[in-house]
């Protein structure tokens, strides 16, 4: 999309640093361009999320970015394909978990501000969860994010990588398309496993082995047996980069905190992530 039509440079001069709606945006656009229907408002949103010019707030409300980050955040919009993240809890029935007690999970998952995020999760049919991103090197920190964030219950999740239809909703449930019908395709390949599991599915068959069986190892061989503690440290460590912070906010010794990580194979597995994130990226840059 031509940055022009967005425009930018008056939306700060409209709303400079107050909070506003989809339909305050759409009004705004209106005044311009009295014809432009609500649909192509809600891609011009996608797009001003995309280009890194407005955060979501909350379901329906953003803010600009300040604006001498703007330019630092700018990205390049070349293709239209997304990822779908879509996910169930394992013995959902069997856990005697109730919808608040995922909308609450849910809810700290989506404070974390993925740069790639097109929409937030949200729940539906009882265990299921979803969220559309764009494709970025984030991928497997949202996967690992998804898992913690569930404790203690354990999550399958399918990965479509694809083109989604021309309807832009801030829920992904009301959105259709391939990557949405991968992401299906991929959950119902493993809905019999029992432990974490995950499965991409895109146009790509080699790639799709490729990161598939990098998981069904990396899962069996050491995420299956973390323990609750270790998640923790895992989490924060990555987050914080130092054992001295990680010490002091979990109110552990920094020895501790190593051993936890240590324990885990977290250098392994963020390896793995690395080069996940790599063979992706350097796949749709290609293409």
């Amino acid at each position: 999309m031509n940055k022009k039509i967005l425009r930018i440079n008056e939306l700060y001069n409209h709303f400079g640093g107050n909070q506003f709606s989809f339909f305050d945006l759409y009004n705004f656009y209106l005044e311009i361009e009295p014809n432009l229907k609500e649909g192509t408002a809600r891609w011009r949103v996608h797009y001003l999320k995309r280009y890194n010019v407005i955060n979501t707030i909350s379901k329906g409300i953003y803010e600009l970015i300040e604006k001498e980050k703007l330019e630092k955040y700018q990205m390049d919009f070349s293709n239209n394909r997304f990822v779908v993240f879509t996910a169930d809890i394992i013995d959902y029935k069997k856990s005697n978990i109730n919808q608040t007690l995922i909308k609450e999970k849910l809810a700290l998952l989506n404070n974390i501000p993925f740069k790639s995020k097109v929409t937030n999760f949200e729940l539906s049919r009882g265990d299921e969860f979803q969220i559309l991103c764009t494709i970025s090197k984030e991928i497997p920190k949202i996967i690992r994010s998804m898992r913690y964030f569930l404790t203690p219950y354990k999550i399958r999740i399918g990965l479509g990588i694809g083109k989604i239809e021309e309807k832009l909703t801030d829920n992904s449930w009301e959105m259709s398309g391939e990557a949405f019908f991968y992401a299906r395709n991929a959950l119902d390949e493993i809905s019999s496993v029992k432990d974490y599991s995950l499965v991409l599915n895109s146009s790509d068959k080699k790639l799709d082995n490729t990161i598939n069986l990098v998981y069904k190892l990396i899962d069996s061989l050491i995420v299956n047996k973390w323990s609750a503690k270790q998640w923790e440290a895992i989490q924060y460590y990555d987050e914080y980069k130092t054992y001295d912070i990680v010490a002091n906010l979990l109110d552990i010794s920094k020895s501790s905190v190593s051993q936890r990580c240590n324990s885990a194979n977290w250098d392994i597995y963020s390896d793995a992530e690395n080069k996940i994130a790599e063979i992706i990226m350097n796949y749709y840059m290609q293409t």
